[in-house]
C-alpha cells in the first residue's frame, strides 16, 4: 500500500486511488429517509458554494490487511479511516471518522 489513499476526483464518490490502482469505497446503504436528508444538506451546502481547501494527508500505517489512514484539515481539525485489503486487493473502508479532532 503506498503512503497514502487518496480520492479519485474522476472515478466518482465511492472510489478512490492509489499509487498501485483504484480502490472500492465501501458505502453502506443509508435507512429510511436518509436519502431526502442527505439530498437536502447537500443541496444547502452546494447553494453556500464553499471554499473547500484540502488538508495534508498523512503517511498511512500499515498492519497486515489493515491499514490506518488521516489528514489534517486546513481548519486544525483531524480525519482517519481505516481501510481493509479484500482478498482481490482493493482496499474498502471499515472505519471512517471525519472529525476526530475538532
Amino acid at each position: 500500500m503506498p503512503a497514502a489513499l487518496g480520492v479519485d476526483r474522476d472515478a466518482g464518490a465511492d472510489s478512490a486511488s492509489t499509487s498501485r490502482g483504484p480502490v472500492r469505497v465501501d458505502t453502506p446503504r443509508p435507512r429510511a429517509g436518509v436519502a431526502a436528508e442527505s439530498r437536502e444538506v447537500y443541496e444547502r451546502l452546494v447553494a453556500a458554494a464553499p471554499v473547500l481547501t484540502p488538508g495534508r494527508q498523512h503517511p498511512a500505517l500499515v498492519s497486515g490487511d489493515l491499514a490506518l489512514t488521516a489528514s489534517t484539515l486546513t481548519t486544525g481539525g483531524v480525519t482517519v479511516e481505516i481501510a481493509r485489503r479484500q482478498p482481490d486487493g482493493s482496499w474498502l473502508w471499515a472505519v471512517d471518522e471525519p472529525a476526530l479532532v475538532r
